[in-house]
């Protein structure tokens, strides 16, 4: 039976394009399309009802498993409905830059020459914690433990041990074998923070900000979906990485202005990851 979809194309910032396929294809499927005198790829939006005009005829769909997963699609579908973005400017967040570098590096398409920097051996460090930090931490990791969204205000000073609480506290999601998203301010992802956290709960950590070339982005990207890493520290980009099964989320100094964005798509990642924390029933 003959479906219809709307997709993204990667290559262009353009409205959403509706064609035919044979058979139904989830969101977040890479396809190739016709489009005008070329082949391009795009991202399945969804699908709809039969146009009354047209439609040309999806070309192939490489990848047996959608590229982008549900919970990023279902965000991204959340902030072009919640923000009024149009669904190819919603979507554009989820890969990096316009995805062919990722395209490259899974053999999809023109591939890109990336150096991979050997991971070094982690060292695993304990935190000694004051009666105080152990109180919230023991209640944090209990809302871990059991699941389900519930949000969480961690209220300190500055040097009051905050960090410490949110690091013991992601050692029970990873225990569980969940995933973890570490929001921060730009400003706060420093060598220091990230080393920190490495070593604190002893694993990979993949980065996401506006500091890193389209090739490191896209190589954490990867690290990512392919489950070989499952945490994210980074700045409001962090946000749409290919995480799945969360188990906490954790947005440091979440007062700070910079979680809000300020051009297309305009969205507040604060908000967003509120969201994102109720549809994975995660604490935030």
């Amino acid at each position: 039976m003959t479906a219809f979809l709307d997709v993204c194309l990667l290559s262009r910032q353009a409205p959403s394009f509706t064609y035919q396929s044979p058979q139904a294809l989830p969101a977040g499927t890479l396809v190739q399309v016709p489009f005008r005198n070329q082949t391009s790829w795009a991202i399945v939006w969804g699908s709809v009802p039969e146009p009354s005009f047209p439609t040309r005829e999806i070309l192939s769909a490489p990848l047996e498993t959608p590229l982008l997963p549900a919970a990023q699609m279902a965000l991204a579908h959340w902030i072009a409905q919640y923000y009024l973005a149009p669904p190819s400017t919603a979507i554009r967040h989820l890969l990096p830059g316009d995805g062919s570098t990722v395209l490259g590096l899974m053999g999809i398409g023109r591939k890109r020459s990336l150096k991979h920097r050997a991971e070094p051996e982690i060292a695993i460090h304990s935190l000694e914690l004051n009666p105080r930090q152990q109180e919230a931490t023991s209640v944090l990791s209990n809302a871990v433990r059991q699941g389900g969204f519930s949000p969480w205000l961690l209220r300190g000073v500055t040097g009051s041990g905050k960090t410490a609480v949110f690091l013991e506290s992601a050692r029970a999601a990873l225990e569980q074998g969940k995933g973890i998203l570490y929001l921060v301010p730009e400003i706060g992802l420093t060598p220091q923070s990230v080393e920190r956290i490495r070593q604190t709960l002893g694993c990979k950590v993949a980065l996401f900000h506006s500091g890193l070339s389209i090739g490191e982005r896209a190589n954490a990207w990867l690290a990512v979906r392919n489950g070989e890493t499952k945490v994210v520290l980074g700045a409001r980009s962090a946000l749409f990485a290919p995480l799945a099964d969360l188990g906490l989320i954790v947005i440091d100094e979440e007062h700070d202005s910079s979680y809000k964005q300020d051009e297309a798509p305009r969205f507040h990642a604060r908000d967003a990851a509120v969201w994102l924390a109720r549809h994975q029933k995660c604490p935030i």
